[in-house]
């Protein structure tokens, strides 16, 4: 019994409804279950994969769309190489190198390709400011990405400030918005650069819309979550990342910094310098094997 509260008696509910009215009134609509994956703060490191062996100065890797491919690219040798995985997302299923290329000297050393949302193109970008958009002939293979750029994305209005170079670079999913981040050795904070693509994927189309300061003399990395409400930026100075949280998807002028009990330590790593967000709950961290 509870104090102040008071009975009608036992509940008087016939079988005939007689004495209750019953409504029916539930929405008659259909639910869509979605996935949604933790926050990087929570996750662990799964697998291991030493590509010295491979490439020199690895600084950078991806998927294809499906995840059943992995690729790697280098800094100052240009190279990226490509492995085939048995089990989509999973670098612990690696077979050996399938393919290897290189860029030409005179796109200049970057931080790593990015493919489009079906490999017919790929986009290169070098620290000094420009990205490069090659066609693909074949989807996500490296022996069919073209030797000359169809067009190209000038950022060093806003990456080539005194000390900084372009460093990581990410699409939102449907090519319609690209981000790069500039790393600023004379800079206690970088900036993310938001560029407007009106064709999505055509960097000819590419508008700057908005920049935002992240912490960090030096972030190199970049990456959002499937709902691009958490963006995380990789500080490359305190082997950090950074979380953030849009109040506007993909939008980064609405970004706001999580706070450091939400930063993600990464000194055991030795020098990571890029950072991959894919099918949602899978994280790519890439450790340089050279620290610059």
């Amino acid at each position: 019994a509870q104090s102040g509260i008071s009975s009608k008696g036992a509940w008087d509910v016939n079988a005939t409804a007689s004495n209750y009215e019953l409504h029916n009134t539930a929405y008659d609509t259909t639910l869509t279950p979605s996935t949604t994956a933790s926050d990087l703060e929570t996750s662990s490191v799964t697998e291991t994969f030493d590509t010295s062996g491979s490439l020199i100065n690895n600084i950078n890797s991806f998927y294809n769309n499906d995840g059943t491919r992995l690729y790697v690219s280098g800094y100052s040798n240009r190279d990226m190489s490509s492995f085939a995985l048995s089990t989509a997302y999973d670098i612990s299923t690696r077979g050996s190198q399938l393919q290897n290329m290189s860029f030409g000297s005179q796109f200049g050393n970057g931080f790593g390709p990015r493919w489009n949302d079906d490999g017919t193109k790929i986009y290169y970008p070098n620290i000094t400011g420009t990205i490069y958009e090659f066609a693909v002939s074949t989807a996500y293979d490296l022996s069919a990405i073209a030797t000359s750029s169809t067009s190209t994305l000038d950022t060093s209005t806003y990456t080539g400030i005194s000390g900084s170079q372009q460093a990581g670079m990410v699409f939102k999913p449907d090519g319609t918005r690209l981000y790069v981040v500039n790393d600023n050795s004379s800079s206690s904070s970088t900036t993310i650069v938001e560029y407007t693509l009106s064709t999505a994927w055509d960097l000819s189309t590419a508008s700057f819309t908005t920049n935002h300061n992240v912490l960090g003399s030096r972030s190199t990395g970049i990456g959002f979550t499937d709902s691009g409400i958490t963006m995380y930026s990789l500080n490359r100075t305190n082997d950090l990342i950074h979380k953030f949280t849009l109040s506007t998807a993909y939008d980064i002028s609405t970004a706001s910094y999580a706070g450091s009990g939400s930063d993600i330590d990464l000194s055991s790593l030795n020098d990571p310098c890029n950072i991959t967000i894919d099918n949602g709950d899978r994280v790519l961290l890439v450790r340089s094997e050279e620290r610059r």
